[in-house]
């Protein structure tokens, strides 16, 4: 995040050398602060729970300071329900979150967890390929 700050100030120190420059942050940064949103989010909904369980302890994993271990434990997760209702492709998974989010807890689930995992895993992927 520092270089980002010093990239800043160099491209306003010569606004019209830089105009073309767009910051932005690695994408490290970007997935620590989407699985510190999915902590967040997830507060009090039983994921610490099962987090705990898995991992000894929620140091770092709700925070979003971390990031190999909130992502296992959330990748964890949202494999286990997907397994545990037998639900292994696409056409499945899109059928399953469709009616999981008939009940309000299910929509909860879907909207902060499962949905933006499967964003993380496109964007790592996506990066990856430098696309």
């Amino acid at each position: 995040m520092q270089l980002y700050m010093i990239g800043q100030q160099v491209k306003l120190f010569d606004p019209e050398k830089f105009n073309n420059v767009i910051l932005r942050p690695g994408a490290m940064h970007i997935i620590m602060s989407l699985l510190g949103c999915i902590g967040t989010l997830m507060k009090c909904s039983g994921l610490e729970v099962v987090v705990a369980a898995a991992f000894g302890g929620l140091t770092g994993i709700k925070n979003g300071k971390a990031l190999v271990r909130p992502m296992q434990a959330y990748q964890i997760v949202s494999t286990a329900r997907y397994l545990h209702n037998d639900v292994n492709t696409c056409d499945k998974i899109s059928d399953y979150m469709e009616n999981a989010r008939q009940h309000p807890m299910g929509r909860h689930w879907v909207d902060n967890l499962h949905k933006l995992m499967l964003f993380s895993d496109q964007f790592r992927l996506a990066e990856s390929e430098e696309d």
